[in-house]
């Protein structure tokens, strides 16, 4: 190949990646600090035009898909970058590969860290969408993008928080969704604050445990309504 072409080639494959656009799935019951970061980190990468949360529609502890996303557009208000959007599919993986099957043509890739498992995954669904791969799409372009990105660790969490999600809700521990529901489970909007150490306004916080607690609660009401007939 000449000169010429290397070159022309080089100045494709720029260009394509400069446009990548992020998957980031998941069932996000609910969304906390640490997924906010990750979707932040990406949409900072200079080469990315857009980061698009997939959230799946399995509930869980109460918490619905409709109050997810509710969560995520509180949380990405100023980041014109991030987009939210709605899967059927309930596995994180497979929901990626759903939205590859119909994307535009495009460079996509998928929202991990280089660190833990999460890394192994997105290799496979790279490979599977490259040329000759089960699942390549002409004009769609796959791409590895991970990111070197530490867990999210709590700090500022009281003795009595720290008990709630033994093993888990300790400071130094990575953010957990299971953790922040047990704070809401406590009524401890304190303790749910932690879960968002990226946000500087405690009046988002504050908005995020209402909603979730609320919605919580009357979710709990017919629940009861339904078994036992009475309010």
């Amino acid at each position: 190949m000449s000169s010429l072409s290397n070159y022309l080639v080089e100045s494709l494959l720029t260009e394509m990646k400069e446009g990548t656009i992020v998957l980031f799935p998941g069932g996000f019951k609910p969304p906390h600090g640490g997924h906010f970061e990750l979707a932040k980190r990406y949409a900072s990468e200079p080469t990315v035009s857009q980061v698009i949360i997939l959230v799946g529609p399995e509930p869980r502890d109460g918490i619905t898909r409709e109050q997810s996303i509710a969560v995520w557009r509180e949380l990405i208000k100023n980041e014109p970058k991030i987009l939210v959007q709605q899967t059927e599919v309930n596995s994180p993986l497979a929901a990626a590969y759903k939205y590859i099957e119909t994307a535009k043509p495009g460079t996509y890739a998928l929202a991990a860290s280089s660190k833990g498992e999460d890394y192994a995954r997105v290799k496979g669904f790279v490979k599977g969408h490259t040329e000759g791969g089960k699942y390549a799409r002409p004009g769609v372009l796959v791409r590895e993008l991970p990111l070197d990105a530490a867990p999210v660790a709590y700090k500022n969490r009281s003795e009595k928080a720290a008990k709630y999600a033994p093993g888990k809700s300790e400071n130094g521990k990575g953010i957990s969704a299971s953790v922040l529901r047990a704070d809401l489970k406590n009524n401890d909007k304190e303790a749910f604050a932690t879960n968002y150490p990226n946000v500087a306004d405690q009046a988002i916080t504050d908005k995020i445990f209402d909603l979730l607690k609320k919605n919580t609660n009357e979710s709990k009401v017919y629940v009861t309504k339904r078994i036992t007939g009475k309010p």
